[in-house]
């Protein structure tokens, strides 16, 4: 089940009734579920923000019932029930809870990426897992960063790093400045550091004559889910930055 003017699926519960007309004909085809992603939406916590994220989770019980009462699912031993996105799992999973009274067993599937590491920037916050939440379960902390050089300071307040849209993710925000030092010496704060932009191999930093060639700078990602793609192998770190471990990514 789709959005108007966004990304895939049916616009219209009239349209189920087709597909799943095809699906029936279909030597090889079943039906499993019914799945939306609600993560198009603006990401926010309000009521307002909330309420178009539960109109289309709302929406996606009718089509499941609809198909339901069609006997789509006859052949199946469990009908799927999915969501996609990182900010809203929380809103599937209570959906998903009203769900009842259908032929067969529900399964409940939250596919949220952007869990697997969290992410920095001024979203984080909203994540239903965030510290800000304080979710009694737990919470979840920013675990991916890139860590690059400053190769030139050509100008006052002018840096540039040697990393860019090759390294990293931009489609969310640029990178976060989380500290900054020479080999050696303690971590600076990043006060007065922001990435401005970035080409395909340099960021363009903006600061207040801190920096100097050969600062490492270590930044936070937003939207991580962009930078897994760029990496096909990932060193994992303890909380002394030894590498432990390696990941691999699959885009």
């Amino acid at each position: 089940l789709g959005i108007p003017g966004g990304r895939t699926g049916i616009r219209d519960l009239s349209q189920a009734q087709a597909i799943t007309e095809a699906v029936g004909r279909s030597r090889v085809l079943t039906l499993a579920g019914v799945e939306a992603f609600e993560g198009w939406y603006p990401v926010g916590r309000t009521e307002a923000d909330l309420s178009p994220v539960d109109t289309l989770l709302n929406r996606l019980v009718e089509l499941l019932r609809l198909l339901d009462s069609m006997g789509a699912f006859d052949s199946r031993p469990e009908i799927i029930f999915t969501g996609g996105g990182s900010w809203y799992p929380d809103r599937v999973a209570l959906a998903a809870a009203g769900i009842g009274g259908l032929s067969k067993p529900i399964r409940t599937v939250v596919r949220s990426g952007g869990t697997v590491v969290h992410e920095h920037g001024p979203n984080a916050g909203n994540a239903p897992l965030s510290a800000e939440m304080g979710n009694p379960v737990g919470a979840l902390r920013p675990a991916l960063e890139l860590w690059a050089t400053v190769v030139s300071t050509p100008e006052p307040g002018l840096a540039l790093a040697a990393f860019g849209r090759r390294d990293v993710s931009f489609d969310g925000g640029m990178p976060v400045v989380l500290g900054f030092s020479m080999p050696g010496e303690p971590e600076s704060a990043p006060g007065g550091v922001v990435v401005d932009r970035l080409n395909d191999q340099h960021a363009f930093v903006h600061h207040q004559d801190q920096l100097r060639v050969g600062n490492r700078l270590r930044l936070g990602i937003i939207h991580s889910c962009t930078s897994f793609d760029k990496w096909p192998l990932i060193p994992m770190l303890d909380d002394d930055d030894r590498v432990i471990a390696a990941v691999t990514t699959w885009f």
